[in-house]
């Protein structure tokens, strides 16, 4: 938060690890370098770049990876419940065969009665699943045309 709330004009990059440091930093958090010793050495000060355009891109890199994370969590959570659904139906229609008293052809009605109205319901799980495959392929595809802006972003200031 004390960065958050000097501004953004005080921060600057490790020119070890390209990560974001406060101006009066004496170690880099992410690397460990020593930037008081490292830059008695070098002949200029530690470079520094338009920290704001990188911030707003590392930002939406991490939210786009959250949003992917809780879109495969939904995915995987729909396919358990449409497989639970389809579980449940086929056992009630194996039980409801196993269990009637009648002909054959009476047991085959009752037991299509169960499977066919518990599947029908596990049916509904099918549009949510085509539509969060599109959601993850979509974000996925975000994520790699952010990493391709920051490496660009990387080349430029090399």
């Amino acid at each position: 938060m004390d960065i958050l709330s000097q501004g953004i004009e005080s921060i600057k990059n490790c020119f070890n690890c390209n990560d974001f440091i406060h101006h009066e930093s004496k170690f880099c958090g992410n690397c460990g370098i020593n930037l008081v010793s490292a830059n008695s050495t070098l002949t200029g000060s530690i470079p520094t770049y338009s920290p704001y355009y990188t911030i707003e891109l590392h930002h939406e890199i991490n939210n786009t990876i959250i949003l992917l994370l809780r879109e495969r969590i939904i995915f995987l959570a729909t396919i358990i419940v449409f497989g639970i659904i389809n579980l449940i139906g086929i056992y009630m229609s194996l039980k409801c065969y196993a269990e009637f008293n009648g002909e054959d052809v009476s047991r085959i009605v009752m037991s299509i009665t169960p499977l066919f109205y518990v599947n029908m319901v596990s049916l509904v799980c099918l549009q949510p699943l085509k539509k969060r495959k599109q959601e993850i392929l979509r974000l996925k595809e975000k994520l790699k045309a952010l990493n391709l802006r920051i490496s660009l972003e990387n080349s430029f200031r090399s």
